[in-house]
């Protein structure tokens, strides 16, 4: 079965009606970056065709340490339906909150009005595309999302009972992550009710490791991203894991920065 669905609507169109199924007059804000504009615009225009209330606004990239500009933090004061991060990078530290934390009704603190809105109230629902590209906009979007979230089921269910997952590669990966008492998780492209949220291109199945369980080594051998932008690898890195922390990094040498 093939993935991928026939256009018949442009991928912010998608976005809109069926990852999120936007309404008519729910507020939507829209943070984006100069570098995601086009994007940004499309979803913008999507929204409106649906008879939403977007409200599009920009700020400069923020690295991950970085804060966000407080008009950002403002805007998502507003607690708005749907809120979609359309970011080169990250939407940015909540300085405020850091300081203050928001505290949901079952005593749980966030250190971020994003979080605390999404996971906390659960009023809102989210879409974030960090690394995002036009290209990938285009071509990753419009897919059958029913038989994405099949597939996820299915893969979900192998981490059921699992007490370790352990991951190989030929470049030398060999590394046992206890998983045990975890709970695998789906981003399946569905974020249509308040409290879901997820990447776009969205398709993912994960599940967080047991804290100071995890040992062996774990080679990269393709890309990194570092401080100064992505890089091309020209020798492998290799890092050796015991009990959760890496005790030896070797290799690394970068080929290029893009």
């Amino acid at each position: 079965m093939n993935l991928f669905a026939k256009q018949e609507r442009t991928p912010a169109q998608t976005v809109v009606q069926e990852v999120c199924r936007v309404k008519k007059g729910e507020s939507l804000l829209i943070v984006a970056n100069p570098e995601t504009t086009a994007i940004a615009q499309e979803l913008f225009t999507a929204a409106l065709e649906v008879g939403a209330k977007p409200v599009l606004m920009f700020q400069q990239k923020k690295p991950s340490m970085e804060a966000a500009e407080p008009a950002v933090i403002g805007a998502l004061k507003s607690e708005p339906d749907v809120f979609f991060s359309i970011s080169q990078i990250k939407l940015g530290k909540d300085k405020e909150a850091i300081a203050h934390p928001y505290i949901a009704s079952n005593g749980e603190k966030y250190d971020h009005i994003f979080d605390y809105l999404l996971h906390g109230k659960k009023t809102m629902r989210s879409v974030w595309t960090p690394g995002l590209t036009e290209d990938m906009f285009n071509r990753t979007v419009n897919i059958d999302y029913k038989l994405l979230a099949e597939r996820c089921v299915k893969l979900c269910k192998k981490y059921e009972n699992a007490d370790n997952v352990h991951v190989t590669s030929p470049n030398g990966t060999d590394v046992v992550i206890s998983v045990k008492g975890r709970k695998g998780l789906c981003d399946n492209g569905d974020f249509s009710t308040p409290g879901s949220g997820g990447n776009i291109p969205a398709g993912e199945v994960f599940i967080s490791p047991v804290v100071g369980a995890t040992n062996g080594k774990i080679v990269f051998d393709g890309s990194m991203t570092f401080s100064d932008g992505d890089a091309l690898l020209g020798t492998p890195i290799c890092a050796t894991v015991v009990d959760g922390y890496v005790k030896d990094i070797s290799g690394g040498k970068k080929q290029s920065v893009f």
